[in-house]
């Protein structure tokens, strides 16, 4: 059972200083009450998360799936789900983001198939990792370097870009069959239209699709990125930009589904819901900055609104 709400209050942009106070006196409060939470827990509200995304229909019908590696505490638990993903015979895609930490960019990169794991390619002779936090890591990423957050990161030999669109290849290799290909995907970098369910993290959340993240904005930038097609004309020098038209249950891909523990909800739950009701998608709400402090996750314009909210102990929320 999911509840659908309008997410007309995320476009309100309230005094810019005012908005950058609220994301960081928020982003203190939550990560206090996550700190607070014991392991058992975590894995616990953990299992309820993705217990309910596993029943959206939005699940069943995606054919590839973005989902993020977990931080070492105070971070919904991802290995059992990334596993269950390659179980089901999902493409996976998991992020890498410590190529350039000054440039705050963030890459999705394809996984291996279930049934070829990295830990089987023994060519990455550098990676020397000690096997602990296998509760926290999926088993495909156990002897992966950590980024500076302490996060999996896929071994940068092996996610060199690929351009989908190279001819180089010769009419026998083309004809290859779609397992193959599968195969020798592995390692690519997600292109717009390649990922149809992306499971997003975040700090705090509220019913309207609001997100607060950790304040770098690599969701927010991967996300224009997927959605935007560029292409440059031959004739001129300029890059031009367009909408990605590719889209899965009726938004352009890739739907984005964020997740939370308990702590992350923001704002009154009954309050909130017979709020977000009674608000039609494009309302204008001028007093945003003054009356909705304690129900909605401060944002800008910048910041992307989610798709569907599934927050440990409360019902799934479609944001429409």
């Amino acid at each position: 059972m999911a509840m659908t709400t309008s997410s007309s209050s995320t476009n309100v942009s309230p005094n810019s200083t005012t908005i950058r106070t609220r994301k960081r006196n928020l982003r203190k409060k939550v990560k206090i009450s996550l700190k607070q939470l014991s392991s058992s827990t975590i894995q616990s509200q953990s299992n309820d998360i993705f217990s309910k995304l596993f029943e959206m229909q939005i699940y069943k019908d995606a054919s590839s799936v973005g989902m993020f590696l977990s931080m070492p505490h105070g971070e919904v638990l991802t290995k059992n789900a990334c596993d269950r993903v390659r179980e089901d015979g999902k493409r996976l895609y998991v992020p890498r983001v410590g190529l350039d930490f000054e440039r705050c960019e963030m890459d999705m990169i394809k996984v291996q198939s279930l049934s070829k794991s990295l830990l089987e390619l023994e060519s990455i002779e550098e990676i020397s990792l000690s096997e602990t936090d296998t509760t926290v890591s999926p088993s495909f990423c156990n002897n992966w370097p950590r980024n500076k957050w302490g996060i999996p990161e896929p071994p940068h030999l092996l996610t060199e870009p690929m351009d989908k669109n190279d001819n180089d290849n010769d009419d026998s290799q083309q004809q290859q069959g779609d397992k193959s290909s599968e195969e020798n995907d592995f390692g690519a970098v997600a292109q717009p239209g390649d990922i149809d369910l992306l499971v997003v993290p975040g700090l705090a959340f509220d019913i309207y699709g609001g997100r607060l993240g950790q304040g770098k904005g690599y969701y927010d930038r991967f996300v224009e990125r997927m959605r935007q097609v560029h292409s440059t004309d031959s004739t001129n020098a300029d890059t031009d930009i367009n909408t990605n038209t590719d889209t899965f249950h009726g938004v352009t891909k890739p739907f984005l589904c964020a997740v939370g523990l308990e702590p992350s909800m923001i704002g009154d739950d009954e309050v909130a819901i017979n709020e977000a009701q009674g608000n039609a998608k494009g309302d204008n709400i001028d007093d945003y900055s003054e009356n909705c402090n304690d129900s909605r996750v401060p944002v800008t314009p910048q910041d992307v609104c989610m798709d569907a909210v599934i927050v440990a102990g409360m019902e799934t929320i479609l944001v429409v």
